[in-house]
Protein backbone atom coordinates (compact mmCIF):
# COMPACT_ATOMS: atom_id res chain seq x y z
CA UNK A 1 0.00 0.00 0.00
CA UNK A 2 1.05 3.84 -0.86
CA UNK A 3 1.23 6.06 1.64
CA UNK A 4 -0.92 9.87 1.25
CA UNK A 5 -1.63 12.46 3.08
CA UNK A 6 -3.31 12.48 6.20
CA UNK A 7 -7.21 12.35 5.01
CA UNK A 8 -9.13 15.56 6.87
CA UNK A 9 -12.93 16.49 6.78
CA UNK A 10 -13.02 19.51 3.74
CA UNK A 11 -14.66 22.47 5.39
CA UNK A 12 -18.70 23.30 3.77
CA UNK A 13 -19.28 26.83 3.56
CA UNK A 14 -22.76 27.03 3.84
CA UNK A 15 -23.37 30.65 2.89
CA UNK A 16 -21.22 30.67 -0.33
CA UNK A 17 -22.54 26.64 -1.12
CA UNK A 18 -19.06 25.50 -1.97
CA UNK A 19 -17.02 22.50 -0.58
CA UNK A 20 -13.39 22.13 -0.94
CA UNK A 21 -12.09 19.03 -2.62
CA UNK A 22 -10.21 17.64 0.26
CA UNK A 23 -6.06 17.26 -0.39
CA UNK A 24 -5.73 13.35 -0.80
CA UNK A 25 -6.54 11.28 -3.32
CA UNK A 26 -10.30 10.43 -4.30
CA UNK A 27 -10.65 7.27 -6.73
CA UNK A 28 -12.97 8.65 -9.37
CA UNK A 29 -14.01 7.21 -12.55
CA UNK A 30 -12.80 10.82 -14.58
CA UNK A 31 -10.53 12.86 -11.85
CA UNK A 32 -12.22 16.45 -10.80
CA UNK A 33 -9.68 18.80 -11.13
CA UNK A 34 -11.00 22.24 -9.73
CA UNK A 35 -10.27 23.03 -5.82
CA UNK A 36 -14.45 23.31 -4.72
CA UNK A 37 -17.58 21.63 -5.55
CA UNK A 38 -20.74 23.43 -5.92
CA UNK A 39 -23.59 21.94 -3.46
CA UNK A 40 -26.71 21.71 -5.13
CA UNK A 41 -29.98 22.30 -3.10
CA UNK A 42 -30.53 18.66 -3.34
CA UNK A 43 -27.44 17.32 -2.10
CA UNK A 44 -28.68 17.69 2.01
CA UNK A 45 -31.85 15.94 1.05
CA UNK A 46 -30.29 13.05 -0.70
CA UNK A 47 -28.19 12.09 1.95
CA UNK A 48 -30.30 12.72 4.61
CA UNK A 49 -32.05 9.49 2.34
CA UNK A 50 -29.68 8.03 2.02
CA UNK A 51 -28.33 7.83 5.31
CA UNK A 52 -32.12 6.80 6.94
CA UNK A 53 -32.06 4.18 4.47
CA UNK A 54 -28.67 2.60 5.52
CA UNK A 55 -28.94 2.98 9.30
CA UNK A 56 -32.44 3.67 10.05
CA UNK A 57 -34.30 1.03 7.54
CA UNK A 58 -31.08 -1.03 7.84
CA UNK A 59 -30.65 -1.70 4.05
CA UNK A 60 -27.13 -2.61 2.74
CA UNK A 61 -26.36 -0.58 -0.12
CA UNK A 62 -28.12 2.70 -2.02
CA UNK A 63 -27.62 3.07 -5.83
CA UNK A 64 -27.40 7.09 -6.54
CA UNK A 65 -27.88 7.29 -10.50
CA UNK A 66 -29.18 9.26 -13.17
CA UNK A 67 -28.99 10.98 -16.25
CA UNK A 68 -24.93 11.38 -17.48
CA UNK A 69 -23.33 14.73 -16.97
CA UNK A 70 -25.87 15.60 -14.19
CA UNK A 71 -22.87 15.43 -11.38
CA UNK A 72 -23.66 11.91 -9.66
CA UNK A 73 -19.69 11.78 -9.25
CA UNK A 74 -19.66 15.50 -7.57
CA UNK A 75 -22.09 14.11 -4.83
CA UNK A 76 -20.14 11.22 -4.32
CA UNK A 77 -17.15 14.02 -2.90
CA UNK A 78 -20.22 15.41 -0.81
CA UNK A 79 -21.36 11.90 0.81
CA UNK A 80 -17.77 11.11 1.27
CA UNK A 81 -16.98 14.34 3.39
CA UNK A 82 -20.50 14.06 5.30
CA UNK A 83 -19.51 10.48 6.21
CA UNK A 84 -16.52 11.67 7.57
CA UNK A 85 -18.23 13.82 9.94
CA UNK A 86 -20.60 11.67 11.03
CA UNK A 87 -18.59 8.24 11.26
CA UNK A 88 -15.47 9.75 12.55
CA UNK A 89 -14.65 5.74 14.07
CA UNK A 90 -15.47 4.30 10.86
CA UNK A 91 -13.16 3.02 8.17
CA UNK A 92 -14.26 4.05 4.66
CA UNK A 93 -13.72 2.39 1.62
CA UNK A 94 -13.24 4.70 -1.89
CA UNK A 95 -12.96 2.91 -5.20
CA UNK A 96 -13.58 3.84 -8.50
CA UNK A 97 -14.25 1.22 -11.51
CA UNK A 98 -13.75 1.66 -15.54
CA UNK A 99 -17.00 0.81 -18.00
CA UNK A 100 -16.46 -2.95 -17.92
CA UNK A 101 -16.98 -2.97 -13.83
CA UNK A 102 -13.31 -3.66 -13.50
CA UNK A 103 -11.25 -1.89 -10.00
CA UNK A 104 -9.53 1.39 -11.17
CA UNK A 105 -8.18 1.98 -8.15
CA UNK A 106 -8.98 1.56 -4.43
CA UNK A 107 -8.25 3.92 -1.33
CA UNK A 108 -9.21 3.13 2.29
CA UNK A 109 -9.15 5.69 4.89
CA UNK A 110 -9.05 4.56 8.37
CA UNK A 111 -8.91 7.20 11.56
CA UNK A 112 -5.83 8.53 12.74
CA UNK A 113 -3.90 6.70 10.00
CA UNK A 114 -2.84 8.19 6.41
CA UNK A 115 -5.13 7.23 3.71
CA UNK A 116 -3.85 3.90 1.99
CA UNK A 117 -3.63 3.23 -2.15
CA UNK A 118 -4.24 -0.24 -2.98
CA UNK A 119 -2.02 -1.24 -5.44
CA UNK A 120 -2.89 -1.61 -8.88
CA UNK A 121 -4.62 -5.05 -9.79
CA UNK A 122 -5.36 -5.59 -5.92
CA UNK A 123 -9.10 -6.66 -5.40
CA UNK A 124 -10.84 -4.80 -2.80
CA UNK A 125 -10.33 -5.47 0.63
CA UNK A 126 -13.48 -6.82 2.92
CA UNK A 127 -13.42 -4.99 6.35
CA UNK A 128 -15.70 -5.67 8.38
CA UNK A 129 -17.94 -2.65 10.05
CA UNK A 130 -16.80 -0.56 6.83
CA UNK A 131 -18.45 2.05 4.72
CA UNK A 132 -17.97 1.36 0.78
CA UNK A 133 -18.66 4.37 -1.23
CA UNK A 134 -18.14 3.30 -5.08
CA UNK A 135 -17.59 5.68 -8.66
CA UNK A 136 -19.14 3.85 -11.16
CA UNK A 137 -21.06 0.33 -11.35
CA UNK A 138 -18.86 -2.79 -9.88
CA UNK A 139 -18.58 -6.00 -10.86
CA UNK A 140 -20.20 -7.35 -7.18
CA UNK A 141 -21.70 -5.96 -4.19
CA UNK A 142 -20.22 -6.70 -0.78
CA UNK A 143 -22.78 -8.48 1.83
CA UNK A 144 -22.17 -8.67 5.40
CA UNK A 145 -21.54 -5.89 8.17
CA UNK A 146 -20.62 -2.88 5.72
CA UNK A 147 -22.45 -0.13 4.28
CA UNK A 148 -22.07 0.39 0.19
CA UNK A 149 -23.38 3.78 -1.79
CA UNK A 150 -22.81 3.18 -5.62
CA UNK A 151 -22.53 6.18 -7.93
CA UNK A 152 -23.13 5.75 -11.41
CA UNK A 153 -25.20 6.34 -14.27
CA UNK A 154 -28.19 3.87 -15.14
CA UNK A 155 -26.99 0.36 -15.95
CA UNK A 156 -29.42 -2.05 -17.62
CA UNK A 157 -27.80 -5.11 -16.63
CA UNK A 158 -27.41 -4.04 -13.14
CA UNK A 159 -30.63 -2.53 -12.58
CA UNK A 160 -31.90 -5.97 -13.79
CA UNK A 161 -29.37 -7.82 -11.54
CA UNK A 162 -30.88 -5.81 -8.48
CA UNK A 163 -34.93 -5.17 -9.59
CA UNK A 164 -35.46 -7.56 -6.39
CA UNK A 165 -32.85 -6.98 -4.38
CA UNK A 166 -35.10 -5.73 -1.43
CA UNK A 167 -31.61 -4.76 0.38
CA UNK A 168 -30.75 -1.98 -2.34
CA UNK A 169 -32.52 1.03 -2.45
CA UNK A 170 -32.14 3.28 -5.56
CA UNK A 171 -32.19 7.15 -6.29
CA UNK A 172 -32.53 9.08 -9.40
CA UNK A 173 -30.64 12.54 -8.84
CA UNK A 174 -32.77 15.40 -10.31
CA UNK A 175 -32.06 17.61 -13.37
CA UNK A 176 -30.02 21.24 -12.61
CA UNK A 177 -31.99 24.06 -13.27
CA UNK A 178 -31.16 27.38 -14.56
CA UNK A 179 -31.02 29.10 -11.28
CA UNK A 180 -28.59 26.13 -10.77
CA UNK A 181 -26.56 26.78 -13.72
CA UNK A 182 -26.16 30.45 -13.25
CA UNK A 183 -25.01 30.07 -9.99
CA UNK A 184 -22.30 27.40 -10.25
CA UNK A 185 -20.78 29.47 -12.77
CA UNK A 186 -20.58 32.54 -10.08
CA UNK A 187 -19.62 30.51 -7.16
CA UNK A 188 -17.22 28.45 -9.28
CA UNK A 189 -15.52 31.53 -11.10
CA UNK A 190 -15.86 29.58 -14.63
CA UNK A 191 -15.59 31.75 -17.66
CA UNK A 192 -18.63 31.43 -19.22
CA UNK A 193 -20.53 33.74 -21.33
CA UNK A 194 -24.21 34.42 -20.15
CA UNK A 195 -25.42 34.04 -24.28
CA UNK A 196 -23.17 31.00 -24.42
CA UNK A 197 -24.75 29.68 -21.74
CA UNK A 198 -28.23 30.19 -22.54
CA UNK A 199 -27.65 28.56 -26.05
CA UNK A 200 -26.28 24.99 -24.30
CA UNK A 201 -29.34 24.73 -21.99
CA UNK A 202 -31.13 24.50 -25.21
CA UNK A 203 -28.97 21.95 -26.40
CA UNK A 204 -28.11 19.80 -23.61
CA UNK A 205 -31.01 20.62 -21.22
CA UNK A 206 -30.04 19.73 -17.26
CA UNK A 207 -27.59 17.76 -17.79
CA UNK A 208 -24.78 20.49 -17.20
CA UNK A 209 -21.27 18.29 -18.17
CA UNK A 210 -20.68 20.35 -21.39
CA UNK A 211 -22.41 23.35 -20.33
CA UNK A 212 -20.14 24.25 -17.44
CA UNK A 213 -17.03 23.03 -19.06
CA UNK A 214 -14.51 26.01 -20.15
CA UNK A 215 -12.99 23.17 -22.59
CA UNK A 216 -14.41 24.24 -26.07
CA UNK A 217 -12.98 20.84 -27.55
CA UNK A 218 -14.59 19.15 -25.07
CA UNK A 219 -17.77 20.33 -25.40
CA UNK A 220 -17.35 20.03 -29.59
CA UNK A 221 -16.58 16.11 -28.94
CA UNK A 222 -20.43 16.35 -26.31
CA UNK A 223 -22.21 18.12 -29.63
CA UNK A 224 -20.89 15.40 -31.82
CA UNK A 225 -21.61 12.78 -29.83
CA UNK A 226 -25.20 14.30 -29.27
CA UNK A 227 -25.33 14.56 -33.20
CA UNK A 228 -24.55 10.77 -33.84
CA UNK A 229 -27.24 9.93 -30.93
CA UNK A 230 -30.19 12.15 -32.68
CA UNK A 231 -29.34 10.85 -36.48
CA UNK A 232 -29.40 7.48 -35.14
CA UNK A 233 -33.29 7.45 -34.30
CA UNK A 234 -34.88 7.06 -37.88
CA UNK A 235 -38.30 5.01 -36.87
CA UNK A 236 -40.55 5.05 -34.00
CA UNK A 237 -39.00 1.43 -33.19
CA UNK A 238 -35.63 3.15 -32.01
CA UNK A 239 -37.58 4.93 -29.83
CA UNK A 240 -39.48 2.59 -28.38
CA UNK A 241 -36.20 0.53 -28.00
CA UNK A 242 -34.64 3.41 -26.09
CA UNK A 243 -37.55 4.38 -23.72
CA UNK A 244 -37.28 0.29 -23.20
CA UNK A 245 -33.80 1.16 -22.18
CA UNK A 246 -32.95 -1.83 -25.04
CA UNK A 247 -31.26 0.04 -27.34
CA UNK A 248 -27.63 -1.73 -28.04
CA UNK A 249 -25.78 1.40 -27.20
CA UNK A 250 -26.68 2.92 -23.73
CA UNK A 251 -24.65 5.79 -24.75
CA UNK A 252 -27.40 7.07 -27.38
CA UNK A 253 -30.26 6.41 -24.50
CA UNK A 254 -28.24 8.63 -22.00
CA UNK A 255 -27.76 11.71 -24.81
CA UNK A 256 -31.06 11.30 -25.82
CA UNK A 257 -33.30 10.93 -22.75
CA UNK A 258 -32.76 12.19 -19.47
CA UNK A 259 -34.05 10.53 -15.99
CA UNK A 260 -36.25 12.93 -14.40
CA UNK A 261 -36.75 11.62 -10.80
CA UNK A 262 -40.31 11.79 -8.91
CA UNK A 263 -39.08 14.59 -5.76
CA UNK A 264 -41.61 12.71 -3.41
CA UNK A 265 -40.29 9.16 -4.15
CA UNK A 266 -36.90 10.06 -5.75
CA UNK A 267 -36.34 6.09 -6.38
CA UNK A 268 -39.05 6.49 -9.61
CA UNK A 269 -38.46 8.46 -12.46
CA UNK A 270 -39.89 9.75 -15.89
CA UNK A 271 -37.71 9.29 -19.12
CA UNK A 272 -37.99 12.66 -21.32
CA UNK A 273 -36.17 13.65 -24.11
CA UNK A 274 -32.98 16.08 -22.69
CA UNK A 275 -33.58 19.23 -24.41
CA UNK A 276 -35.26 21.80 -26.97
CA UNK A 277 -32.84 20.92 -29.85
CA UNK A 278 -32.75 17.47 -28.77
CA UNK A 279 -36.59 17.18 -29.41
CA UNK A 280 -36.87 18.80 -32.42
CA UNK A 281 -34.38 17.26 -34.03
CA UNK A 282 -35.62 13.65 -33.19
CA UNK A 283 -39.12 15.38 -34.50
CA UNK A 284 -37.65 15.86 -37.75
CA UNK A 285 -36.01 12.48 -38.23
CA UNK A 286 -39.81 11.17 -37.55
CA UNK A 287 -42.09 13.72 -39.11
CA UNK A 288 -42.36 11.85 -42.32
CA UNK A 289 -42.93 8.11 -40.19
CA UNK A 290 -45.89 6.09 -40.58
CA UNK A 291 -48.84 6.97 -38.68
CA UNK A 292 -50.19 3.87 -37.47
CA UNK A 293 -46.50 3.26 -36.36
CA UNK A 294 -46.67 6.69 -34.14
CA UNK A 295 -50.27 5.87 -32.39
CA UNK A 296 -49.07 1.92 -32.15
CA UNK A 297 -45.97 3.43 -29.85
CA UNK A 298 -48.24 5.84 -28.20
CA UNK A 299 -50.91 3.60 -27.18
CA UNK A 300 -48.01 0.86 -25.65
CA UNK A 301 -46.70 4.36 -23.78
CA UNK A 302 -49.66 4.81 -22.44
CA UNK A 303 -49.57 1.85 -20.16
CA UNK A 304 -45.53 2.84 -19.14
CA UNK A 305 -45.07 4.54 -16.06
CA UNK A 306 -41.65 6.03 -16.97
CA UNK A 307 -42.52 7.53 -20.42
CA UNK A 308 -45.71 9.51 -19.33
CA UNK A 309 -43.80 13.01 -20.94
CA UNK A 310 -42.84 11.08 -24.41
CA UNK A 311 -46.31 10.02 -24.95
CA UNK A 312 -47.48 13.60 -24.22
CA UNK A 313 -44.73 14.75 -26.68
CA UNK A 314 -46.09 12.50 -29.13
CA UNK A 315 -49.47 12.77 -28.53
CA UNK A 316 -48.42 16.38 -29.33
CA UNK A 317 -46.88 16.07 -32.47
CA UNK A 318 -49.22 13.61 -34.02
CA UNK A 319 -52.11 16.22 -33.98
CA UNK A 320 -49.82 19.07 -34.70
CA UNK A 321 -49.10 16.55 -37.92
CA UNK A 322 -52.73 15.91 -38.28
CA UNK A 323 -53.50 19.94 -38.48
CA UNK A 324 -50.40 20.59 -40.77
CA UNK A 325 -51.63 18.16 -43.48
CA UNK A 326 -54.98 20.35 -43.85
CA UNK A 327 -58.12 20.18 -42.07
CA UNK A 328 -61.67 21.62 -43.09
CA UNK A 329 -64.07 20.64 -40.47
CA UNK A 330 -66.59 22.54 -38.05
CA UNK A 331 -66.47 22.84 -34.21
CA UNK A 332 -69.82 22.24 -32.56
CA UNK A 333 -70.32 25.03 -30.14
CA UNK A 334 -71.18 23.51 -26.29
CA UNK A 335 -72.72 26.56 -25.42
CA UNK A 336 -76.00 27.30 -25.98
CA UNK A 337 -77.22 29.85 -28.66
CA UNK A 338 -73.39 30.36 -29.67
CA UNK A 339 -72.22 29.50 -33.40
CA UNK A 340 -70.27 26.67 -34.88
CA UNK A 341 -66.59 27.66 -35.64
CA UNK A 342 -65.57 26.49 -38.96
CA UNK A 343 -61.83 25.44 -39.09
CA UNK A 344 -59.93 25.72 -42.15
CA UNK A 345 -56.45 25.26 -42.19
CA UNK A 346 -54.12 24.77 -45.56
CA UNK A 347 -51.54 22.11 -46.06
CA UNK A 348 -47.86 22.97 -44.68
CA UNK A 349 -45.52 22.67 -42.23
CA UNK A 350 -46.41 25.13 -39.26
CA UNK A 351 -44.09 25.78 -36.33
CA UNK A 352 -42.90 28.84 -34.35
CA UNK A 353 -39.88 27.66 -33.90
CA UNK A 354 -37.45 25.92 -36.42
CA UNK A 355 -34.33 24.01 -35.23
CA UNK A 356 -32.09 26.05 -37.23
CA UNK A 357 -33.48 29.26 -34.80
CA UNK A 358 -31.26 27.21 -31.63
Amino acid sequence: MEDQPAAAAAVIDVDSKLLRVPDHFIPMQFRYKKANIYIRDCYPHYFDNLWNDLFVHQKDSVLITGTPGIGKSIFYIYVLEMMKKKMKGSVIVLSSFTKQSQVKTCVILRPGQLPARLAEGKPIPYVENAMYLYNGIPNGVKEGEVKTVIFASPNHDFLLEHSKNETMRKYYMPLWSEREVLEAVELLELRLNYDDIQKQILRFGGSVRYILTEDDDFRMEGLQNQEKAMNSIKSFLDLEMCLDLKKDDNDVIHRLFYFVPNMTSPNKYDMRLGSVHIAFAVEANLRNADVQERLKLFRSLQSHGQSRSTAGWLFENYCHGVLSSGINAVAKSLTAGANDLQLEMIPGYHRFFELESI
